[in-house]
């Protein structure tokens, strides 16, 4: 069963209150503390991972969380993304804790080696009851917000060289893609510009891909004029996925049937441990015939 509670990030309170400092690393005691994961440690050149930080508390009382020094990233390609809001029960050793995601990163390594992640540090307030004697009103509870200054465990990943043999059109990405081109609904006329969408998308990173050759996979009577990209990033089974919608704009010289075969985007597959090539699916594309542009017969108007 899940309980949810809105984690107000970064709470500026906190940052005023004295702070009991952490090792963060209490795993089996009733006591707030950090762990920090990966979706993998084990990569090649160039892949991506995903990085997250992950708050447990003895129950839902959460007042705040805030970063006060961000893990040690400053040396590789990282990209800071949005964390999760909600309290999710679990229960570790026969002690019921509650963990939420509290800061996550898009994380890669273009050098082969051991390379060590430090932890941040993040400061995490929970609402304790205090019972106090008003002098007015007599005993009473009331809430107060207790602060932990809390350190994230280091963690190590392996990453390995990409192997000899890239194909000359490899993009630079590592994953497993998926190619297909589509034309949006509408009549494509001989002499008037037209668009096609062509999507790269799979598990892996594409933030630094190399687009595939377009301009050279038009058949003779498509004309290319421009291209345009738009790139965007998701999480999918635990793992970072990512899109490249590329917008094709072309012109037709003449009506007919044209056909755009061979779209490809040639990666490095992680899974399989070889280079691999996504081929898009033949695209059938009908011209009809241009709308002239010369002035038609006059008109007369009885007046």
């Amino acid at each position: 069963m899940k309980r949810k509670n809105l984690i107000y990030a970064f709470t500026l309170l906190i940052a005023v209150l004295f702070p009991v400092v952490s090792n963060g690393k209490g795993k089996g005691n009733p006591v707030p503390y950090l762990d920090t994961r990966l979706d993998r440690n084990k990569i090649v050149e160039g892949e991506r991972l995903i990085y997250e930080v992950v708050l447990y508390v003895p129950d839902i009382n959460l007042a705040g969380v805030e970063c006060v020094r961000m893990p040690g990233l400053e040396y590789v390609p990282y990209k800071r993304t949005a964390s999760d809001t909600s309290l999710e029960k679990t229960e570790i050793g026969g002690q019921v804790y509650y963990t939420a995601v509290i800061d996550r990163y898009f994380v890669g390594f273009n050098e082969s080696g051991k390379h060590s992640i430090q932890g941040g540090v993040y400061k995490v307030g929970v609402n304790r009851p205090v019972q106090v004697n008003d002098p007015f009103w007599g005993p009473s509870l009331q809430n107060r917000v207790e602060v932990v200054e809390l350190v994230g465990p280091d963690v190590t990943v392996s990453v390995k060289p990409l192997p000899g043999g890239r194909p000359e059109a490899f993009s630079g990405a590592v994953g497993d893609f998926q190619v297909s081109a589509s034309i949006p609904e509408g009549v494509v006329r001989a002499g008037e510009d037209a668009c096609m969408i062509v999507s790269i998308s799979g598990d892996g990173d594409l933030t630094n891909a190399s687009l595939p050759e377009i301009r050279k996979m038009l058949p003779e009577n498509l004309q290319f004029k421009s291209m345009t990209d738009r790139r965007s990033h998701y999480i999918r089974n635990g793992h970072l996925g990512s899109e490249i919608e590329i917008e094709v704009v072309f012109q037709p010289k003449s009506a007919g049937k044209s056909v755009v075969d061979g779209l490809s985007f040639v990666y490095y597959d992680s899974k399989r441990g070889g280079y691999g090539k996504a081929v898009a699916p033949p695209l059938q594309i009908e011209v009809a015939d241009g709308i002239p542009s010369g002035r038609g017969p006059s008109v007369t108007y009885d007046i």
